[in-house]
C-alpha cells in the first residue's frame, strides 16, 4: 500500500501550545461537521486528528432528461502534530491536504493577523544532511527529477533518471555543472536493518516512513534547514 504524503506548514503567531490544547477540548469533534481529537498532549507538543466535513453539490441528468442536483457529504481525516518553535508553531500534517485554511481557523483564530506558510525543500540541501546523518546508512537515489539544466547562454533542460545504482550520482558525472534544481528525488535507505524508500519533492510534499517524516522534522526544529 502506497504511504500517504506529509506536509509540513509554519503558523507565524504567539500561541503556546497550552492555549491550542485548551481550544482543542472545546473543539472535540462530535461526530457531525468538523472538529479535532487529541491524541497526545505535552507542553511543547501537541498530536491531534483533525475531522473535516466537506459538502459537495453536484447534478446529473437521469435517463428520462430529467435534471437531477444532489448534496454529496463525506468527511474528511488529518493526523496533524504541532511543535512550538520560533517564531511560531511547526504543524506536520498528513495526508497533505490542498488547504490548511479549516484547520487554522479552527484552532488558531484570534484577533491577531496569522500567517501560514507550506515548506518548499531544497533538495540538495536535504540530501546533504541525509547522507551526513549518523544514523542513515547505504542511501541510494533510485529516482531523480532535475530541471534548470544550463545548455547554453538561453537554453536550459529537465531531464528524469532511474537507476539500479545511483541516479544521483550518474546524473553528476554527466552533468559537470552544478547549476541545476531538483524537482523530486526518490531514495532507497536502509535504516535499522530495514529497506524503505522516501520520496521527497521541492514543492513540501514527503512520501515514505515515519523515519523520513522524523528525520526532516528534527532538521527543522534544530534549524539545520529552514524550508519557510
Amino acid at each position: 500500500m502506497k504511504s500517504p504524503s506529509c506536509g509540513f506548514f509554519l503558523a507565524e503567531c504567539d500561541h503556546s501550545i497550552d492555549t491550542i490544547y485548551q481550544s482543542a477540548l472545546s473543539k472535540a469533534y462530535s461526530g457531525d461537521g468538523s472538529g479535532v481529537e487529541v491524541i497526545n498532549y505535552s507542553l511543547s507538543n501537541l498530536e491531534l486528528k483533525y475531522y473535516e466535513k466537506q459538502e459537495i453539490d453536484s447534478s446529473f441528468i437521469d435517463p428520462n432528461g430529467t435534471k437531477v442536483s444532489q448534496r454529496l457529504v463525506k468527511f474528511l481525516s488529518y493526523n496533524v502534530s504541532l511543535t512550538k518553535i520560533e517564531p511560531g508553531i511547526l504543524l506536520e500534517v498528513t495526508p497533505l491536504p490542498r488547504s490548511i485554511k479549516g484547520f487554522i481557523d479552527l484552532l488558531l483564530s484570534s484577533s491577531s493577523k496569522i500567517t501560514v506558510k507550506k515548506s518548499k525543500f531544497s533538495i540538495l540541501e536535504l540530501y546533504d544532511n541525509f547522507i551526513t546523518n549518523y544514523s542513515i546508512k547505504n542511501l541510494a537515489v533510485k529516482e531523480l527529477d532535475v530541471f534548470d539544466i544550463p545548455i547554453n547562454t538561453n537554453t536550459f533542460a529537465a531531464i528524469s533518471m532511474k537507476s539500479s545504482s545511483d541516479a544521483y550520482i550518474e546524473f553528476t558525472e554527466k552533468y559537470k555543472s552544478n547549476l541545476f534544481s531538483i524537482k523530486r528525488i526518490k531514495m532507497e535507505v536502509f535504516n535499522s536493518g530495514e529497506r524503505k524508500m522516501w520520496e521527497v519533492y521541492s514543492t513540501g510534499k514527503l512520501i515514505g516512513c515515519e523515519n523520513l517524516v522524523k528525520s526532516v522534522k528534527e532538521l527543522i526544529v534544530k534549524k539545520e534547514i529552514w524550508p519557510f
